[in-house]
């Protein structure tokens, strides 16, 4: 043993180094080391780089070099660790001297100790040494390790902040394998939890690349068999997409019950696995560690020279080894890649970092990806590491391909979820199809099981310019097979030239299709199907395209189910809508045939009342004239006899102004009966307008009913206050009698007239201010078919503006101001002409001019 079980290397050891003279070096051992690093340049290069702490020291004990590994984990620097001797950091107690003899003739040792470095922290260390590693030189390497320690608690503890995972495996009698055990680092290679393996290590071993599967089972069958100690290099596919080298250790032991369990432990290596690779074959010698590495290794000078070159089996060399020494790159390398290579050269050179890059080579076996590290290794020279990544590239472009898979279901799920109709659907997602996965052509088709017989038909389209469209309908007898399979909801595609579908077959070689496939897509009631085609067959159907060929089959099918949805509500929506309106239109001429019945009671009896007295006043008028014109015959009589009347008669005469009263009371007669016929016309208008006795359909003069209207709003006609007349022209044409609710007429006639007086008087009211304006209402009727009549009511007034006109005949909607109007007399109006008698009602306006509503009539 070497060393003792516990070694400090503080900074203040309590060896000085003027214990002993480290000015006494065999400067031969000092030329020993400069010319071997002189002529092995790659040497010095992995001395430096490699992650193992390397000492060389001489015969007395003196380091002579330290890399940087070992500085790290001794925490001292290389200058400090030259200038002592190993001795200064061993304790007293132990005999080193004696140690050190016994190494030097047996020529090696190797052992663990705890390490105490200068910062206090502690490390399990494990040293091998190999002495006459050059003449007087030996060669001490040093690596940190993870003590195992029997106690689960501690275990657990432990394990958490080591990378890589501790496991127990087990492989019971019954075949089944199991994880009872395994750290929580397995989250970080395998991307699993220490749970999902407890019971069943199927989900971690479905990890496996699939290039390394085989070589991972035998490894641990032949450590079943043999209970030898397991070990094993291999690569993993992470759930996230990377391709993880990792490399595990265990210890097997046979169980009394049979099982086989071992105790190991897995750490992830990708960044470093060339670089250890090479360092396990031998920390002694610099071939042996290159040779280890399964890279190619190259070493040149900046004039781009070749002076070193180790082959590698896993990278394809372009000719012999011995041909590249001495030549120039760009007598080997094609040249975009020889200036790629010359540039990295002159960069590594003039910045002495390393330098990365990435090429491609043509080989037999097809393009391969290369991947080129330099390091300098010398004033002029650099050290060149060429490895193969083209499985990785391959990985990476299988993980981009599905990704783009993805990306591509996505936004095709967007684009047919952002449309509820059914033809846009089907639209969006033949045209993605077509797009996305590089076919001819792709349709759509639907089962038309309501047509006899039933048929095929395509609906959508997207194909090539030069095949012939799809689009139509096919009998089911045309492709039974086809149709049979699509109708069982089974996915159907092939190889025209091998298909045995002999139908099928006929029909794409005709269309110029090579290779076919057919996807079902089933919603309820409904069968369709997506047809996609290719004219050539160099690009066969690819499991990742049938899977995502069958996602957007059922996203297409569930896009489908909501649109039918959709136009389910939407009409019994519509449904319930124009139930609700008829409610709404029954409720309203319900209350308005209330209102009209009790409003035409009203005036019938009002009328009735005032008729009587006023035939009676009429009738006896003309009595009272007879009367009155016999009196004042024979006041006349008696002035021609008796010329000189007694004073007090002439008195009397003078009193009443006898004459006066003569000529004025038949005028006074006259009046009262021209008062008296105007009550009788306002009586027979308010019956005509009520019509309390005609309920049903009657046939009326349409003039009388209009004649009969104006009269009840004569009073708004003449002058009012500060208003002026109001003109009315009646352009009456020639008309039939007509069938009809003669009372609801009068109604639509009342509304439309008030509404043409109310418009006049708004307008009379704004031109108060000097303009000369006259009101006028024009009612013109005419019959402009044989079985139709029309009244039109004109007026100039305020006329409608253009933002209501879509709105007046709606229930409730009113221009008037609050409380003037109830928004109903239009509506009602349109309802008694377009329901109850099958006409038509309309009008135009023109703001600030006037307004027109016409009536049209059937005559039966």
């Amino acid at each position: 043993m070497l060393f003792p079980r516990q070694v400090g290397f503080p900074a203040d050891s309590p060896h000085s180094p003027s214990d002993v003279d480290s000015q006494t070096q065999d400067p031969l051992f000092s030329a020993h080391l400069a010319g071997f690093e002189r002529n092995n340049p790659s040497f010095q290069a992995l001395f430096k780089t490699i992650s193992e702490g390397l000492l060389i020291i001489d015969d007395q004990g003196f380091t002579l070099a330290a890399n940087p590994a070992a500085c790290q984990l001794l925490g001292l620097t290389e200058d400090y660790l030259t200038t002592h001797q190993l001795a200064d950091f061993i304790p007293p107690e132990f005999n080193f001297a004696q140690a050190w003899q016994d190494f030097l003739s047996t020529g090696q040792a190797s052992g663990k100790f705890q390490l105490v470095n200068s910062r206090g922290e502690q490390k399990a260390v494990e040293y091998t040494a190999t002495a006459h590693f050059l003449p007087q030189v030996h060669l001490l390497t040093l690596r940190e390790f993870t003590p195992r320690d029997n106690s689960g608690d501690l275990l657990r503890k432990i394990a958490r902040h080591i990378p890589g995972v501790i496991y127990q495996f087990d492989q019971y009698p019954d075949g089944r394998l199991a994880f009872p055990f395994a750290s929580e680092g397995i989250w970080d290679i395998y991307g699993v939890t220490p749970e999902v393996v407890e019971e069943d290590a199927t989900p971690l071993l479905q990890l496996l690349h699939p290039d390394d599967v085989v070589q991972v089972t035998r490894s641990i069958q032949e450590s079943a068999e043999t209970l030898r100690e397991w070990h094993c290099e291999y690569r993993i596919c992470h759930p996230d997409g990377r391709i993880l080298w990792v490399v595990g250790h265990a210890t097997p032991q046979r169980e009394r019950d049979g099982t086989i369990t071992w105790f190991g432990y897995i750490r992830d290596i990708t960044p470093t696995k060339e670089t250890e690779s090479a360092l396990r074959e031998s920390e002694a010698q610099t071939r042996a560690l290159l040779e280890a590495i399964p890279d190619m290794m190259i070493r040149c000078d900046r004039q781009r020279i070749f002076l070193d070159f180790k082959p590698s089996a896993q990278v394809a060399s372009l000719m012999p080894p011995e041909a590249f020494l001495g030549k120039r790159i760009d007598d080997i390398l094609p040249p975009p890649v020889a200036q790629q290579t010359g540039e990295a050269i002159d960069r590594a050179l003039d910045t002495q970092q390393i330098q990365e890059f990435e090429y491609e080579l043509p080989t037999p076996g097809g393009i391969r990806s290369y991947e080129a590290r330099l390091v300098v290794c010398g004033e002029d020279e650099v050290f060149c590491m060429i490895r193969d990544i083209s499985e990785r590239k391959e990985a990476e472009h299988q993980l981009q391909a599905l990704l783009s898979r993805t990306q591509l279901l996505n936004q095709i799920s967007t684009e047919i979820r952002n449309s509820l109709d059914l033809d846009t659907i089907l639209h969006n997602a033949v045209n993605a199809i077509f797009v996305e996965l590089n076919v001819d052509i792709c349709v759509f088709g639907w089962y038309r099981h309501d047509l006899d017989p039933p048929c095929w038909e395509i609906v959508q389209e997207q194909k090539h310019p030069e095949l012939a469209s799809w689009l139509g309908m096919y009998k089911m007898s045309d492709f039974p097979q086809l149709y049979g399979q699509l109708l069982n909801k089974e996915l159907y595609y092939a190889d025209i030239s091998q298909s045995e579908d002999e139908t099928l077959r006929t029909f794409c070689e005709d269309a110029g299709i090579a290779l076919y496939f057919a996807l079902p897509v089933h919603m309820g009631n409904r069968q369709g199907a997506f047809e996609i085609g290719r004219i050539k067959n160099d690009c066969p159907w690819q499991e990742d395209e049938i899977k995502l060929l069958e996602s957007i089959g059922n996203q297409v099918a569930i896009a489908i189910y909501q649109a039918q949805l959709y136009q389910e509500s939407q009409t019994k929506t519509q449904a319930l809508e124009k139930a609700y309106h008829d409610l709404q239109q029954t409720q309203i001429q319900l209350i308005q045939a209330e209102k009209m019945s009790s409003l035409g009671q009203l005036v019938a009896g009002v009328a009735h009342e005032i008729n009587n007295p006023v035939n009676f006043i009429y009738g006896n008028l003309t009595h009272t004239s007879d009367y009155i014109q016999d009196l004042f015959e024979l006041i006349q009589l008696y002035q021609s006899i008796y010329p000189d009347p007694h004073p007090q008669i002439e008195e009397f005469i003078e009193e009443i102004q006898l004459d006066f009263v003569m000529n004025d009371f038949p005028k006074t007669i006259e009046s009262m009966k021209n008062g008296a016929l105007r009550i009788r016309d306002i009586v027979k208008s308010l019956r005509t307008f009520s019509r309390v006795d005609e309920a049903e359909y009657k046939t009326v003069n349409l003039h009388d009913n209009l004649d009969s209207t104006l009269t009840i709003v004569q009073n708004r006609l003449h002058h009012q206050g500060h208003f002026h007349y109001i003109e009315v022209t009646r352009s009456y044409g020639i008309l039939p009698n007509i069938t009809c609710y003669s009372g609801l007429l009068n109604q639509v006639f009342m509304n439309l007239l008030v509404n043409a007086l109310d418009s006049i008087e708004e307008r009379q009211k704004n031109s108060l201010n000097g303009e000369n304006y006259v009101g006028h209402i024009t009612i013109t009727t005419q019959q402009f078919a044989p079985d139709w009549v029309s009244i039109s009511i004109e007026d100039n007034g305020m006329g409608i503006p253009l933002e209501v006109q879509q709105k007046m005949f709606n229930p409730f909607f009113s221009t008037k101001p609050v409380g003037k109007g109830t928004g109903m007399g239009l509506a009602i109006s349109y309802q008694i002409v377009t329901q109850n008698h099958q006409g038509h009602l309309h009008f135009s306006s023109t703001p600030g001019v006037g307004s027109e509503f016409v009536i049209e009539l059937p005559v039966v």
